[in-house]
């Protein structure tokens, strides 16, 4: 059984969330603090699978608790949950090695979607965020930048369209009608790319594409 812990300083959201994770048998919801340090001082009583933790709470925040919790809880996997969508804090969030990012006014299928993934040992990020951390990038990094910072890859053409396509949150099939190819020819791509790049998931390729220009 996964044991989660919650942090937000409204404690009413962190009370209505126990219910929600608790309707899966297979989650068990350990306790409920205000702050970042309270997470911490929690972490070194008693162990937790998942912190849900929110961004801006007293004493300590959640950007300072997940680079603590990186690096002396490591096992420990960390979800933000907020109403913050700029992308300067997901930029934030990543560099502190939080596993995920979703905003409190996203649908409560993809909450319980975003806890499974992350449990799972995958990343998880909002699309709503992921779309607006790109059109930031865009827009701080002019191309002709991008280009001469880009890292070289193993990356075919067609390897690269479906990451760029991967990035504006097409799915398989979407993928496949834009370019003319079979949905299971874009998955074999997609497990390529993924291995190719080391990543383990969609937020990866995104990251990676971000990164090194080819977006």
């Amino acid at each position: 059984m996964a044991k989660l812990l919650l942090a937000d300083d409204h404690h009413l959201v962190a009370q209505s969330l126990k219910p929600v994770l608790e309707e899966d048998t297979q989650h068990e919801v350990v306790g409920i603090v205000e702050n970042g340090q309270q997470v911490l001082n929690f972490l070194t009583q008693q162990p937790v699978d998942l912190v849900i933790m929110d961004l801006n709470m007293p004493v300590m925040n959640g950007i300072e608790a997940s680079k603590e919790i990186k690096l002396n809880h490591p096992e420990v996997k960390v979800l933000i949950l907020t109403m913050h969508d700029q992308g300067e804090y997901v930029k934030k969030v990543l560099a502190a090695g939080a596993a995920g990012y979703l905003l409190k006014t996203s649908r409560l299928e993809l909450f319980v979607a975003a806890v499974q993934t992350v449990l799972a040992g995958q990343h998880f990020y909002d699309p709503a965020v992921t779309q607006k951390v790109m059109e930031d990038f865009r827009e701080e990094a002019p191309k002709d930048v991008k280009r001469k910072t880009a890292l070289p890859s193993p990356l075919s053409k067609r390897e690269k369209e479906i990451i760029k396509l991967v990035s504006q949150d097409l799915s398989s099939q979407e993928i496949g009608e834009q370019l003319n190819i079979s949905t299971r020819t874009v998955e074999t791509h997609r497990r390529n790319i993924i291995s190719k790049l080391g990543v383990r998931s969609t937020a990866g390729i995104v990251r990676f594409a971000m990164e090194n220009g080819l977006l």
